[in-house]
């Protein structure tokens, strides 16, 4: 099991100029940048579990939202912290009609969160730490992605906060992620919709099923 404290916001169209410049100018060059697919396996009437394939990772991604939580001091970025886990499984032969494919490309920065003060990773094109460094233990992800879903027209971006580690150490991980960057942070995702990935993507769905219908000819 994996486990993770998240919070994300989404955007319609190009990705904010604010959010471009705080991701990529308040650190180190982030990692990855490379596309992939995922597949989704939409639930409906839910945004509390995804169902996905992870590009070319074999096997399905189990995600459930387990709790939120309120965290005083990230309150004037995020009203509430999601608490998730996931499990990874092996079902052969398994493809589904309704299944959702979705280009992500992803830059990612990383931080050790295992002391009050984070410390960035220096991450490879593959998202992986660079020469002498190790993934941590105890720390925290931050993601800016361009995601696309295919067949579908319009463009959305996500920024995105995963902190993970032990089960109750996952909240601290993600305050000492957030806390330095909370009062920049504060005044530029307010613009974005607060939303995890199924629930975006339920979003999405549910709005292709509201949108009137062309006439035949």
């Amino acid at each position: 099991m994996f486990a993770s404290a998240e919070v994300r916001w989404f955007w319609p169209g190009n990705c904010p100029q604010q959010i471009h410049d705080w991701f990529f100018k308040t650190g180190l060059p982030p990692g990855g940048g490379r596309p992939r697919i995922d597949r989704y396996l939409p639930q409906p009437n839910t945004a509390d579990i995804g169902l996905k394939e992870r590009g070319d990772t074999p096997g399905l991604e189990f995600k459930g939202l387990v709790a939120t939580r309120g965290i005083a001091a990230l309150a004037a970025v995020a009203s509430r912290v999601e608490i998730w886990c996931k499990w990874s499984c092996t079902i052969p032969g398994l493809t589904s009609a309704d299944e959702v494919a979705v280009t992500k490309t992803r830059w990612l920065r990383q931080f050790d969160t295992s002391q009050p003060d984070r410390v960035e990773i220096p991450l490879d094109a593959d998202e992986r730490p660079k020469a002498n460094h190790t993934m941590p233990v105890q720390g925290c992800n931050v993601e800016l992605t361009e995601v696309n879903m295919l067949g579908r027209s319009g463009m959305w971006w996500t920024l995105g906060f995963e902190a993970f580690g032990d089960f109750d150490a996952v909240p601290v991980n993600l305050t000492r992620a957030i806390l330095p960057e909370s009062a920049a942070l504060a005044g530029i995702v307010s613009s974005g919709a607060f939303l995890s990935y199924p629930a975006w993507l339920s979003a999405r769905l549910a709005d292709e099923q509201t949108q009137p219908q062309g006439r035949s000819a």
